[in-house]
């Protein structure tokens, strides 16, 4: 799949669904969860981290006009 260029991300376990339907022990909960609403979303990994990081900087300048004010 690399060879054709496909990227690949680490994704944190809490948003594996698919975890449970592996060979290892896991907590099946969230699948069922999944299961029973019958969809899950997924997000444009670019979008969110440009939304992070806009919060922060919201935050940095609060906390700058903060500063200043004191």
């Amino acid at each position: 799949m690399l060879a054709e260029n496909v990227s690949l991300r680490w994704v944190h376990s809490g948003a594996q669904v698919a975890d449970a339907l592996t060979s290892k022990e896991m907590e099946c909960s969230f699948l069922r969860h999944v299961l029973r609403a019958g969809k899950y979303g997924l997000h444009d990994q670019e979008q969110i981290l440009k939304e992070r990081a806009s919060a922060r900087n919201r935050l940095k300048w609060l906390q700058n006009q903060e500063n200043t004010t004191k």
